[in-house]
């Protein structure tokens, strides 16, 4: 049976990267080791679906933090009240990215469209295509 993993880059590093400053009240961790370790944590949970799902196809989705999408078309107040980005969240992205590329993973990116909205249209066009 064919399985694609789809990978909400975005998300999950930002997740694990707010958590682990979230953790550090004092601002004890560097920020370099801060990147490192979301990194690292995020890459164990893809290794994890990698050796759980077995997937003969993947793609891992980032978003672009100065995009505009249609979203913000639709309600010009997109994402106007979510509190900035952390500072380490562009080179945690980058490096994040490289290590998707190391795995044989595809990074996907956009200037008009989101992570989720990526995934939603690659998994569609997977499924459309016979699922291999």
């Amino acid at each position: 049976m064919a399985v694609l993993l789809a990978i909400d880059s975005s998300g999950l590093v930002q997740r694990v990267l707010r958590a682990i400053i979230g953790n550090d009240p004092e601002n004890e961790i560097s920020a370099e080791e801060r990147i490192a370790r979301s990194v690292s944590s995020a890459c164990q949970q893809v290794d994890g679906m990698l050796d759980r799902f077995s997937p003969s196809a993947a793609f891992a989705a980032f978003d672009r933090p100065d995009a505009w999408t249609w979203r913000h078309d639709l309600y010009a107040a997109y994402k106007s009240t979510r509190s900035p980005a952390p500072a380490e969240r562009t080179p945690a992205m980058r490096r994040f990215w490289r290590e998707m590329q190391a795995r044989g993973i595809t990074p996907v990116i956009s200037t008009t469209a989101e992570a989720d909205d990526l995934i939603g249209h690659g998994v569609t066009e997977w499924v459309a295509g016979g699922g291999t």
